[in-house]
């Protein structure tokens, strides 16, 4: 029972910690695009259906949630006691979940862009955990020729 608390609560983390990274990068994408176009003659609601139809809005989002996505799941799997890809996959039906709220909640979004929010997270997921494994199995295999010095390492 230890293993599946510790999951749920490194699950919570995790999805957290997403929340915080999406945020903060969006933060920045938008300070970024307004700094390159004249907003001072704008009402709010143009600025906001401006936002909505800029390309650099729309992709720098895709790419900070995908980005997220990975560095989430390498967290969650790196931070699990598991060795496998399973809390990866947790986390990636988390983001399936929060992908149909926002599918719900933003119905104006494009055909791809809803699909790639209830598809992307299982690759990006799998993406980060593999990467997470791969960071491990060479933190352990360059520790354990640090304490073999007949390694010649």
């Amino acid at each position: 029972m230890k293993i599946q608390t510790a999951t749920l609560k490194t699950l919570g983390l995790t999805f957290l910690l997403y929340i915080a990274l999406t945020v903060t990068g969006s933060i920045i994408l938008t300070g970024v695009w307004q700094s390159g176009i004249d907003a001072s003659s704008m009402t709010h609601q143009e600025l906001t259906h401006y936002a909505a139809q800029a390309d650099m809005i729309r992709v720098g989002s895709a790419l900070i949630g995908a980005f997220s996505a990975v560095i989430c799941a390498a967290f969650a799997t790196s931070r699990s006691a598991q060795a496998s890809f399973r809390p990866a996959m947790y986390f990636a039906v988390m983001l399936i979940i929060y992908g149909v709220v926002s599918v719900v909640l933003h119905p104006e979004h494009s055909l791809l862009q809803q699909l790639s929010k209830l598809i992307a997270p299982i690759p990006l997921c799998l993406v980060g955990a593999w990467l997470a494994r791969i960071v491990s199995s060479k933190r352990t295999s360059g520790q354990s020729s640090l304490n073999n010095p007949h390694t010649g390492a």
